[in-house]
Parts: structure tokens; C-alpha cells; sequence
């Protein structure tokens, strides 16, 4: 069991963080969650969308799959435990957003989804051009570093986000 906060620079290259902005920028399926906006890397929306519309395919989709694939085969690197990736997305920050305090929940199946069952979430850094924004684990608080990686049982343990002054844009995945 993952009973501390690891974390790891140069998960991800500064040229990937920029590309998954870019990406999340030019993804017409952003979703709007409150404040914070999000993009799903599942592929699950794009799959849709390419196969639907395949001569607007964006070769961009194949590069976005290789990293998420890189980047789950580091987090695995990584853990001292076996992990098995639930879910993903981008997440934009706006300037002045924070997270309270919190522990993660499982959700049970609703209207025909499976159940969102994690324990643990890796937090990646996108971008590191703002003051603020630190991921606050218990007592621990860590800064902000493009391809930074904080990995976390967030069941067990309290954690947020600090207040920004400019966009923060992270690739949050649980995992179970």
C-alpha cells in the first residue's frame, strides 16, 4: 500500500506538457465542470468523433495516445505496488481556483456506467508559469514543476490545490 507522497521530475518532456496544452486548447470536447474545465484522455469521445469524422481525423490523437501510454507505463515504474489506471483527463485551473481539503470517493454504476472504483491519483504538472498552485497533501505541499508527478492514496489521505494567479494545467488519472 502506497502510504506516503512520491514524487517524480521529468515524467513527462517539457515538449509533451506543451503538446497536451495545445491539445486540451484545441479539443472541441472540453467539458465544463464548474469552474475547472477538463478534457478526457480515455479517447473515449475522440474515438467517436474520428470515426465519425474521419476526414477531420487530427494525426495529434496518435501522439496524444503515445504519451498517455508513456506516461502510464512511468507511473507503473514508479509505485511500489501494482496499480491499475481507472480514469483520466486534462484539468485547467483558472487564475484564483483552489481545491479544498478532501479524500476521493468511489462512485457506484449509474445509468448504465460502470462504478468509478480508485485509491490512488497521480497528479502531472503541465505547466509551471504561475505562483500558486501548489498540490497540498496532508502536511506536505508540492510545488508546481513542468513534467512533475505527485502520486498519492487519495482515500487515505487529505489533499487539494492552492490558489493560483494564472491557468494551471495538470493530467490528473486515478487509479485503482
Amino acid at each position: 500500500m502506497i502510504d506516503k507522497v512520491i514524487v517524480k521530475d521529468n515524467i513527462l518532456t517539457e515538449d509533451e506538457c506543451d503538446f497536451l496544452i495545445d491539445y486540451y486548447q484545441n479539443n472541441p470536447y472540453k467539458i465544463k465542470h464548474k469552474r475547472t474545465r477538463f478534457v478526457r484522455m480515455d479517447g473515449r469521445w475522440h474515438s467517436y468523433f474520428n470515426f465519425r469524422f474521419w476526414k477531420e481525423f487530427k494525426p495529434f490523437n496518435l501522439r496524444k495516445r503515445l504519451i498517455r501510454m508513456k506516461f502510464m507505463k512511468k507511473i507503473l515504474d514508479i509505485s511500489t505496488i501494482p496499480l491499475k489506471l481507472n480514469y483520466d483527463q486534462l484539468v485547467y485551473r483558472l487564475p484564483g481556483e483552489e481545491m479544498p481539503l478532501h479524500k476521493d470517493n468511489d462512485f457506484p454504476p449509474t445509468d448504465g456506467k460502470p462504478a468509478f472504483i480508485h485509491n490512488w491519483v497521480s497528479v502531472c504538472y503541465l505547466n509551471d508559469d504561475y505562483l500558486g498552485g501548489e498540490t497540498l497533501v496532508e502536511n506536505i505541499r508540492v510545488t508546481p514543476n513542468k513534467g512533475r508527478v505527485t502520486l498519492f492514496n487519495s482515500k487515505q489521505l487529505y489533499h487539494g490545490v492552492a490558489k493560483t494567479n494564472a491557468p494551471r494545467y495538470t493530467y490528473i488519472a486515478w487509479w485503482e
